[in-house]
């Protein structure tokens, strides 16, 4: 069984006894990467319990960050660049605002970046335009088919 390289694999197997019979299988299964949520300062609440939602400011940049395992616990890079999944608008939020404002240049097309230092992708929304005063979800789809999505609010 395959399990140092992520996606879909199949192990096939076949057993003859002493009489001859053979017999044959074989099943599919997958291996996907280790996502244990976005980091700070978005508050990871589809992934991390007891976190209040984030809201920034808008028109700021949120930089949104991730790292990725393999099996063991080692920090690995994708062989291709995470897709950046747009923003969903949600309900109207109420909410303070309670995070920095970030003035990171933004982030150009539609996938997050390899950063070497901190070992982690990168896509730096900016939410120059996208209307204030409502929750929207983001997320990011990895090369192995997962796709992982966080809410947030804009005030």
């Amino acid at each position: 069984m395959n399990t140092s390289t992520v996606g879909s694999h199949t192990v096939s197997c076949s057993a003859t006894d002493k009489a001859g019979n053979t017999k044959t299988g074989s099943i599919s299964y997958g291996v996907n990467y280790k996502f244990d949520g976005f980091f700070q300062p978005i508050n990871d609440t589809a992934h991390q319990i007891g976190l209040a939602t984030s809201i920034f400011k808008g028109g700021s940049t949120v930089p949104v960050k991730f790292q990725l395992k393999d099996a063991a616990g080692n920090l690995v890079q994708m062989a291709s660049a995470p897709e950046w999944i747009g923003y969903i608008k949600g309900g109207s939020l109420t909410a303070a605002v309670d995070e920095n404002l970030y003035t990171d240049p933004a982030t150009g097309g539609s996938t997050y970046r390899w950063d070497t230092s901190g070992q982690q992708y990168i896509y730096n929304w900016s939410t120059k335009g996208v209307t204030a005063g409502y929750y929207y979800k983001i997320g990011v789809k990895l090369d192995d088919g997962s796709i992982y999505y966080v809410n947030l609010g804009l005030k």
